[in-house]
């Protein structure tokens, strides 16, 4: 149970690591800077769901 465990905090460490869900975002803010508020959220939307799948993926 221990050796699961920590494979499994490993593994969500490594994708924090590889994603880099902070940098994205201000990333993400500054570039849609401007945008109106519906497309802003749709383009959220779909790199939401295009990054979720890659991980799938590749899991």
């Amino acid at each position: 149970m221990g050796s699961e465990l920590y494979l499994m905090f490993f593994a969500a460490i490594t994708l924090l690591a590889i994603l880099n869900p902070f940098g994205n975002l201000t990333q993400f803010l500054a570039m849609s800077d401007g945008l109106p508020l519906m497309l802003r959220k749709k383009l959220f939307r779909t790199i939401l769901y295009t990054a979720f799948t890659i991980v799938l993926v590749f899991l």
